[in-house]
């Protein structure tokens, strides 16, 4: 006649319940009124605790392993719920920085694009100037700025030299437009990085 599971030692029980994990442990205490028993045993605790926060401190005598399990869970719950609010705070400094980064590129970004359209808009009027007969005649930029419509006497500039200039500045302005770009996408990135991690821990 073989054995039947009720036959076995506490012991025994004991033994085996120390190798399995707490939610196991807790399973296990609901089956019947022995496991119960057993599984209450400060043996099976003394392996819980060591499993679960690999202590090697020598904890209060005066309580049983259980309520020592029960009391430093506890602590680790305040602790794990303090790290995650610092952690919270972390990200969401991190996405507000990130947003005025992006903010402020855009806005570098959108000035840039202006200046170049301005340049540009120039150097046209400055290839039809030279392409007519009045190539020669000097004008200044504010006058240009004024719609290019009048060449004021004061402080001429010579066209020619006008043109390298705004061919340089286009070029310049471009180069600072790509620039910029890439400084706006990194700052995207970052703050979608940061708000998708944010999501995930306000979500956890």
């Amino acid at each position: 006649m073989q054995a039947g599971p009720d036959s076995l030692a506490d012991e025994l029980w004991q033994n085996i319940l120390c190798q399995l994990s707490l939610v196991d442990v807790l399973n296990c205490s609901r089956v019947n009124k022995r496991f119960h028993s057993v599984s209450q045993h400060d043996t099976v605790w003394t392996c819980l605790y060591l499993d679960e926060f690999d202590s090697t401190g020598h904890p209060q005598l005066s309580l049983s392993w259980k309520d020592i399990f029960r009391e430093r869970a506890q602590r680790e719950r305040v602790r794990l719920k303090r790290k995650r609010q610092a952690s919270l705070v972390r990200l969401q400094s991190k996405v507000q920085v990130f947003s005025a980064n992006f903010r402020r590129a855009t806005a570098d970004l959108t000035e840039e694009c202006a200046k170049l359209a301005a340049y540009e808009e120039e150097l046209q009027v400055l290839k039809r100037l030279r392409t007519t007969a009045n190539a020669t005649q000097c004008w200044t930029p504010a006058a240009v700025s004024k719609g290019f419509e009048t060449f004021l006497a004061q402080a001429p500039i010579d066209s020619d030299w006008r043109f390298e200039q705004v061919q340089q500045l286009i070029l310049d302005s471009k180069m600072h437009c790509r620039t910029v770009e890439k400084t706006l996408n990194k700052n995207k990135h970052d703050m979608q990085q940061a708000q998708r991690a944010l999501q995930a821990l306000q979500g956890s």
